[in-house]
């Protein structure tokens, strides 16, 4: 695929005898385009009536890159704009044809910058021109004299000569119009093979289409700006664009002869729209002074090739350069006038005028300062004396970026350096003197007065000083106040200030906190508890604790913790905080004597047995738990409830000082296992053993008669049947269990379709379904089929054909349930069964009583669509009824003589369906 079309153009010369000289020009962006020129180039021929009649390949084109000319010559030429130019030449005979020739050529695709088209990259062109019937007329094409300029200024005037010749000498007219499309992304070009093979664009042959403009832009006004406009009798292309970009153009020059018009030839192009570089320009300073007699002269000019300066001075007639910024040496002091001329000699010469003053060097310079600490504000004097003049600035450079403009600034550094500080002044002639000194700016002392410390109260503690040469402390309660390390004694927090000193007398001052934290400890209020009771201890304090001692203690080193102390306990409670500063409390717990209880000696019992509970002690009040499993939980004695499981049982007594205490009885629960066995199942009819699991004695239940002594028995329910069975181990402890005797007896479900045809002679096909059968027991299916007829079948899925018809009962069995399925079944005689359907093929709906109407005929239909069509594929009746028909008239008015196509389909009695496609012919 081609993305590098820019333009184009067709023409022809007669030679005589038949034969033209056929040139296409081709042209195509250098930097943009993919491939190279095509070699060849495929013409096609087509005649007046667009038919193809043959093709020529044009071979071996001359190739060669257009110069870059501008509309203006002194604006400079812009980067990024090449067009290469591909002329094909190539003579050949064209027999006489009515009506003539046209020629085209055409290739894909346009550049994809171009704005003022749809989908450029996709929109190939066309080129073509069209040789009239040379025996009315011989001709040749006229010619394009110029190709437009490659690249046009934007917001610059736009002036081209676009007009052309014509060999025969007739006249022309020239207009704006629309390029046509050509080969698109799939099919790029016209590929002729040498055997003949044809691979032509979808859009080879014409008329051929118009490129879409993308609005506001159109084949009369493609550019933006000033409308492009061409002059009809010059040719004279005029603009002024405002919009960069690449733009479609195409021109049209009409031939005429003797007032009648011959034909067209059309070019179209491509306008690059760019910015030019602007026109020479000479700017020089417009006054410039010289401090001394040498002066430094630099041009300001902009696109200059050339310079020619002349400095002015008459007494010296080799006084000129041509530097672009030349240096020039005046005999004295005064004022010069002084010329710069660029690309002298040419059309875009330009001349520019300036004075050079000329003034002595001044000198003088002076000011005075001393060195400074970093927190101090440098005082900086100026002591300058001019030898000319007197001073009208000052500038400042303190030479860490900072500058002042006043005589007597003062600065403050930010970091300790030398710094060489510059002044320059400057008179009223604004010539200048400079002087540069150094000045030392110190650092502070790294003063430290240690760290932030805490100490606890009342403890002695050291200051620590460094970083300077000399101290002097202040704060409460020291030992020295000019010394590096004095000593104090901690009773309140407090922050002390270190001032040091360097040995260049600079001061900096730095704190150090002492923080004395007051720690206190309160273990709480004595206390009294029951023997084995528990004490609660909270102690009251924001820091970290330790109790002691801490052998009767949940937790030692708790803010809150659990006494249980066996006899009268004195508890102390340290606290501490995170720098080790502690306090200490107590309290006392006192411990009353303990309390009696016996819950009394441990029982056996048997499963699901009850037991007494007596408990005695030196008892107030007194409690059983669990509660749920006695009768009384507030007696004694008292009664269990029945007992599963062995269970401890705990006894609770409360003496006068309510001071509690408890003893425990377990009550061991001996269970039988009585085990009967896994249910099961048997077939209907079947027996089976069952067998007791048990202690010493065994006894079965709901049987006929009792086994006192047997622990197997076999047994053979007619239905699904629970037995009981029981034992008796040494402690004289019964137990029973229960086995279920499941009986199989599943009565299956059975059922059966058949197609159910309306006619005797159609065998029907029967299905026999069987669902719920018992596989485990019955393990095979018998079918058994009755047809009603005096036959049967053995089969699950028969089929049958009756001799008859009339109705039939047909029985369907298995396994002989005595359950059989009875369905009616009703056969129809043959002649009630026929399909049938019939469509005219001609009618004559001329009203003479015969084949008027159009009928749909059938037998059996019982569903039908029926539509019919005209040539243009118009629905002119439908219908759904054979008692419908079609009379040849379509929306009121009778049709003339003509065939009709119909579709549809028809449905019979047994839901068979046929499709309905064919003809009807109209005859008057």
């Amino acid at each position: 695929m081609a993305s590098h079309i820019v333009g184009g153009e067709l023409t022809y010369q007669y030679l005589g005898n038949d034969v033209y000289q056929i040139r296409l020009k081709v042209y195509r962006d250098c930097f943009n385009g993919i491939p190279p020129f095509d070699n060849p180039a495929s013409l096609l021929f087509f005649d007046q009536n667009n038919v193809l009649l043959y093709y020529s390949l044009i071979r071996n084109p001359v190739v060669k890159e257009l110069p870059l000319v501008s509309t203006d010559p002194c604006l400079g030429t812009p980067s990024g704009v090449c067009v290469e130019e591909a002329i094909y030449t190539n003579n050949i005979r064209l027999p006489y044809r009515v009506g003539g020739y046209q020629i085209a050529y055409q290739r894909c695709c346009r550049n994809k910058t171009i704005l003022n088209i749809l989908n450029p990259s996709e929109v190939g062109a066309t080129y073509m021109t069209v040789i009239p019937d040379n025996k009315l007329i011989t001709n040749s094409s006229p010619f394009f004299n110029n190709f437009p300029p490659i690249y046009i200024c934007n917001n610059s005037p736009l002036n081209f000569d676009h007009s052309a010749t014509d060999p025969d000498g007739d006249s022309l007219s020239y207009e704006l119009c629309d390029p046509f499309v050509g080969g698109d992304t799939t099919k790029p070009f016209n590929a002729i093979y040498p055997d003949g093979f044809f691979y032509l664009t979808d859009n080879a042959n014409p008329p051929y289409d118009f490129v879409t403009f993308r609005p506001p832009f159109t084949g009369a006004n493609p550019l933006s700006g000033v409308p492009l406009k061409i002059n009809p009798q010059t040719g004279l292309l005029t603009a002024i664009p405002n919009r960069l970009g690449q733009f479609v153009v195409g021109v049209c020059v009409n031939e005429y002869r003797q007032g009648k018009f011959i034909g067209s030839t059309k070019r179209d192009f491509q306008f690059n729209v760019t910015i030019c570089p602007p026109a020479p320009t000479a700017s020089i300073p417009v006054q410039l002074v010289a401090c001394g007699l040498t002066a430094n002269l630099k041009s300001l000019s902009i696109n200059a090739s050339t310079y020619l300066w002349d400095f002015g001075d008459s007494t010296n007639i080799s006084d000129t350069s041509t530097l672009e910024n030349p240096s020039y040496t005046y005999p004295t002091t005064g004022k010069y006038k002084v010329s710069l001329i660029v690309n002298n000699n040419t059309i875009c010469a330009d001349t520019a005028f300036g004075d050079v003053l000329v003034y002595n060097a001044i000198k003088g310079a002076n000011f005075s300062t001393s060195n400074v600490c970093l927190d101090k504000i440098a005082q900086f004097n100026d002591l300058s004396v001019l030898s000319e003049g007197t001073i009208q600035k000052w500038y400042w450079d303190f030479g860490d970026n900072n500058v002042a403009k006043i005589n007597n600034p003062q600065h403050q550094f930010t970091q300790p350096d030398t710094f060489l500080v510059k002044l320059i002044v400057e008179n009223e002639n604004t010539c200048k003197d400079s002087i540069v000194k150094p000045i030392i700016v110190y650092p502070l002392p790294s003063t430290n007065a240690g760290p932030d410390t805490t100490v606890c109260f009342n403890q002695p503690f050291k200051l620590r000083a460094s970083g300077a040469s000399s101290y002097l402390w202040s704060g409460s309660g020291l030992s020295c106040y000019n010394c590096v390390n004095p000593k104090a004694l901690a009773n309140i927090s407090e922050k002390y200030y270190l001032k040091g000193t360097s040995p260049f007398g600079c001061d900096f001052i730095d704190s150090v906190k002492i923080t004395v934290p007051k720690v206190v400890s309160f273990a709480g209020s004595d206390t009294t508890i029951c023997n084995k009771a528990e004490a609660f201890l909270y102690g009251s304090s924001p820091f970290t604790f330790r109790w002691f001692p801490s052998n009767s203690l949940n937790c030692s080193n708790c803010k809150n913790t659990i006494a249980k102390p066996s006899t009268t306990q004195t508890y102390y409670l340290e606290a501490s905080d995170a720098n080790g500063c502690k306090d200490t409390s107590s309290v006392i717990v006192k411990v009353r004597n303990p309390v009696t209880v016996n819950a009394g000696l441990d029982q056996n019992i048997c499963y699901a047995s009850t037991a007494i509970l007596t408990g005695t002690g030196n008892i107030a009040t007194k409690s059983w738990s669990p509660s749920r499993m006695v009768l009384c939980a507030t007696c004694n004695p008292t009664s269990t409830v029945p007992l599963f499981q062995d269970t401890v049982f705990v006894l609770e007594v409360t003496d006068m000082n309510n001071c509690t205490n408890t003893d425990s009885i377990k009550i061991k629960v001996y269970t039988n296992s009585a085990f009967a066995g896994n249910d099961t199942t048997i077939c209907y009819g079947s027996q089976v053993t069952l067998t007791g699991k048990g202690a010493i004695t065994h006894r079965w239940k709901n049987l006929t008669s009792e086994c006192a002594v047997c622990n197997q028995i076999t047994v053979s329910p007619l239905d699904t049947t629970q037995y009981i069975y029981l034992s008796k181990d040494q402690y004289d402890c019964t137990n029973e269990d229960t086995v279920q005797v499941n009986v199989r007896r599943i009565i299956p479900n059975i059922e059966f379709t058949n197609n159910e045809p309306r006619c005797v002679d159609v065998p029907i096909n029967f299905n026999g379904k069987v669902s719920n059968f018992d596989y485990l027991c019955l393990k095979k299916i018998n079918y058994l089929w009755d047809f009603g007829d005096g036959t049967q079948d053995t089969i699950q899925n028969p089929t049958h054909q009756y001799l008859n018809s009339g109705d039939y009962t047909v029985t369907f069995d298995i396994n002989g349930t005595k359950m059989p399925v009875k369905k009616l079944l009703r056969l129809l005689p043959i002649d009630s069964c026929l399909k049938n359907i019939y469509i005219p093929n001609t009618f004559t709906p001329n009203g003479d009583g015969q084949n008027d109407v159009l009928y749909v005929r059938g037998i059996n239909v019982t569903k039908l669509l029926f539509r019919l069509y005209n040539n243009w594929g118009e629905e002119i009746f439908s219908t759904n009824n054979l008692q419908t028909g079609w009379d040849g008239t379509y929306k009121g008015s009778k049709l003339s003589p003509q065939v009709f196509v119909y579709t549809g389909f028809a449905t019979f009695w047994d839901g068979s369906q046929v499709n309905l496609e064919g003809n009807v012919t109209l005859v008057e």
